[in-house]
């Protein structure tokens, strides 16, 4: 490589200046410059003058032209080690200053003289540094223009300012027309214009905020739309649905002046939104124009330009808005449960909808905290910003033996799940049998069983039934292992720290309840409500906290994974407590909240598998949901997120829809992490890939399905962690996966360094391998 790079930094040195090639039969001047034989020769025969091409000395008579032997042994001897023509990238390109002096292809010019008023390449540029009566020349970067820094009445440089007149002059100029005008040198003047057009910029730059702020909300209230009449379809399909016989005519109706309303909507606020974006286009090319002339050394282009860019564009669009966007059927369905038999005036029902402006104000203020108390406004703060930060990337399980996970963009990665309604009174039917087996979940899916089911999305959670006057304050979510139920939770937490949902909520509280069993190891087995949440959030004091508990309608309480808690939850009258600040055991305070008598008003949500349901008194449950998975779309989004390139994403899709044992498995996330991390091994380098199979390795040993297992590793079965240091708990992983498989073609341990506790763990392993290298 040193070798290489000193070739080609010589390579100039063997380059003629008249064709821009490796020089052929060399011959050098008195000068000291060398040229072609024949290069020479042509330049000579069409110049009246005889000079050296490069540093132009004349000579009064013409030399004899004889080739130099030693030179051109050297060329030739380092074209047999690789020495080429000169490189391209020397050539000026499109964009580029060409030299002035070159002939044929020219190269790239490197500065440009004022004194000149020429350009030079690097070889045509070094009498400027050889030549003492060139030395005092002004090099400049290469400029393609240069004639425009001349005076068009003297022919000058212009290097004054004239503030009387707005115009770069010469020094002739000074003395003749513009005498006794004030003038400056240009470098002073720019820096006066540069002060003149931070102000400019920073209001470009406010427009520009202001209008993606704006261009945001509108997506929004687009979003806003959508949701509102996808919801309102949705409720009002059921209550049609009993009526049918009756209603057919008015659900039509209603329908389409839904879908004509949205559709008008849409289209105002797709107005407002395409001259949004004309808008924020035009800021940001200013603002980009405005950065490129004050990165401009060249103080007469930046003088000559300044008055047209100090100009704002017209601020166009108006900031308020007035898109209908949110749709209010409450009356309807009122209406549709005590008055069936008016179908009439359903038919003629009128559609009533509340202005974009505002729901924009709605937007504003959902996004702003919901606590009026000066005592705790602050601690809410602190809270949301805590709450955050724990919410704002999604944790990849992390490799065996190893604690650490691996961020990733909570956003870049969540894909919604899908979540339907059912009856508490059935929670014991609930674990049914497309929970089994990937393979049934899609029969059901195909046959359209999921489409019998009420889908509701995460932010209705906490929305009160149609049928009922009360918000819905108990919530149980249930789910199979790995199907999503604690990321939900995320999302809910992650939503409510942004301003983004659940707003109606003032503080969130988050516990665990495989945390909530260490409490018994401690000496204090009996805990107050109070004392339990400062345990969990250090930063909320005693004292504020009764502040916070004063209003219990804003407060909600979140308890994950009840399958395990190893306490019977114990709904008996008697046991209950109703006091935040007496001391119970743990579990009595989670039945309390949950039969309300403990802060009454306040919301609780608790998530679940179904087998542990039994332990919850589901008569005082408002909400009970059952989260089945990914259906197939949502398992392609996930796919693409995963991947983050479209073509990679889509080729790893397919092969798992070829496959039918794994994409019947991927309505499970959990399965669907594994397996895309399986398939992303394959565009790893083999250190990641090793690390990733780990992983995935620890996933598998929990399935325990064989085949699913042995089609992973693949069909020749077999595992390569040559050069891989693997710790026990790697090793004991290595040897479940392959006891589950049965057995293995080929295990591949070369170079990888192997204590006896971890040869005692892989052993089981080891003899299931036909070879073991």
């Amino acid at each position: 490589m040193m070798a290489e790079a000193q070739l080609f930094v010589s390579q100039d040195e063997f380059t003629c200046s008249v064709c821009l090639n490796i020089l052929t039969d060399p011959v050098s001047l008195h000068c000291g410059h060398s040229f072609c034989l024949q290069c020479l020769t042509d330049y000579w025969d069409k110049s009246q003058v005889c000079r050296c091409p490069q540093c132009r000395e004349i000579y009064s008579l013409r030399p004899q032209l004889r080739r130099n032997t030693v030179l051109n042994e050297i060329v030739e001897k380092l074209k047999k080690t690789g020495l080429s023509s000169s490189p391209s990238q020397n050539y000026a390109g499109p964009g580029d200053v060409e030299c002035d002096f070159c002939i044929g292809n020219k190269f790239r010019a490197v500065k440009s003289c004022l004194t000149c008023l020429a350009s030079f390449c690097q070889p045509h540029l070094q009498p400027h540094y050889e030549i003492a009566a060139w030395k005092d020349h002004k090099l400049v970067d290469p400029d393609g223009n240069l004639r425009r820094k001349l005076c068009a009445k003297h022919q000058r440089s212009l290097e004054i300012f004239c503030k009387t007149d707005d115009l770069c002059i010469c020094v002739m100029c000074v003395v003749t027309g513009h005498k006794g005008h004030e003038t400056v040198e240009l470098e002073t003047e720019r820096e006066e214009k540069e002060k003149q057009l931070v102000p400019t910029r920073s209001e470009i730059r406010r427009r520009l905020e202001e209008r993606e702020k704006k261009m945001k909300e509108m997506r929004n209230v687009v979003e806003q739309i959508k949701i509102s009449v996808e919801r309102e379809v949705k409720e009002n399909e059921k209550s049609f649905t009993d009526l049918i016989h009756y209603i057919e005519e008015a659900q039509k109706n209603l329908f389409e002046r839904i879908r004509e309303q949205e559709k008008r909507e849409i289209d105002k606020a797709e107005g407002v939104m395409e001259q949004l974006e004309k808008e924020i286009e035009e800021l940001k090319k200013r603002d980009t124009e405005l950065k490129e002339l004050l990165d401009n050394k060249d103080h007469i282009h930046f003088l000559q330009t300044f008055s047209s860019c100090c100009v704002l564009p017209a601020d166009g669009v108006s900031l308020s808005f007035t898109v209908s966007a949110d749709f209010s059927f409450e009356d309807l369905r009122n209406e549709l449960s005590c008055l069936k038999k008016s179908l009439e005036k359903i038919i003629q029902w009128d559609i009533k909808a509340s202005s974009g402006k505002k729901l924009l104000e709605e937007i504003d203020t959902r996004n702003k905290p919901p606590v009026s108390d000066p005592h705790i406004k602050d601690l809410h703060e602190t809270h949301r910003q805590a709450v955050s930060e724990t919410t704002r990337t999604l944790g990849a399980p992390p490799s065996p033996g190893d604690s650490h996970t691996t961020a990733v963009g909570f956003e870049t990665q969540y894909t919604e799940l899908v979540t339907i309604e059912q009856d508490p009174r059935n929670h014991k039917e609930t674990e049914h049998k497309l929970v089994k087996t990937g393979r049934i979940h899609e029969e059901l899916m195909k046959k359209g069983a999921a489409e019998k089911c009420e889908r509701i999305w995460i932010e209705q959670l906490f929305r009160k039934s149609p049928v009922s006057v009360n918000p819905a304050n108990i919530i149980v979510v249930s789910g199979m292992a790995g199907i999503g139920k604690t990321t939900m939770i995320q999302k809910i937490m992650y939503d409510w720290a942004r301003g983004t949902q659940y707003q109606r909520f003032a503080f969130v509280f988050l516990f665990k309840f495989r945390e909530l069993n260490l409490l018994d190891n401690e000496n204090e087995t009996q805990m107050s409500l109070t004392k339990l949440i400062e345990r969990h959030y250090k930063y909320i004091s005693n004292d504020r906290l009764k502040y916070v508990l004063k209003n219990p309608e804003t407060l909600l309480f979140i308890f994950d994974g009840l399958e395990e808690y190893k306490h019977k939850l114990d709904f008996t009258q008697s046991q209950l407590c109703s006091n935040p600040d007496v001391k119970v055991p743990v579990h009595i305070l989670v039945t309390s909240l949950v039969s309300r008598t403990l802060l009454k008003g306040c919301s609780v949500l608790i998530t679940s598998r179904p087998t542990a349901l039994e332990a919850m008194d589901m008569e005082r449950v408002d909400q009970f949901v059952e989260i089945l998975g990914f259906f197939p779309e949502q398992r392609l989004m996930y796919c693409k997120k995963f991947f983050g390139d479209t073509a990679l994403a889509g080729e790893a899709f397919q092969y798992v829809k070829e496959n039918t044992i794994l994409y019947s498995m991927c309505f499970i996330p959990s399965y669907c992490w594994m397996i895309c991390s399986v398939l992303n091994s394959h565009f790893m380098t083999p250190e990641k890939a090793k690390s990733e199979a780990l992983q995935v390795g620890q996933w598998l040993c929990e399935t325990q399905n064989k085949e699913l297992i042995r089609d992973t590793i693949g069909e020749d079965l077999k595992m390569n962690f040559s050069s891989t240091n693997l710790s026990a708990v790697d090793c004991a992983v290595l040897a479940a996966v392959i006891s589950c498989c049965g057995e293995l073609k080929e295990l591949d341990l070369s170079y990888t360094p192997l204590t006896p506790e971890c040869i005692e763990r892989l052993e089981p392993g080891l003899s299931c391998c036909s070879k073991v290298w």
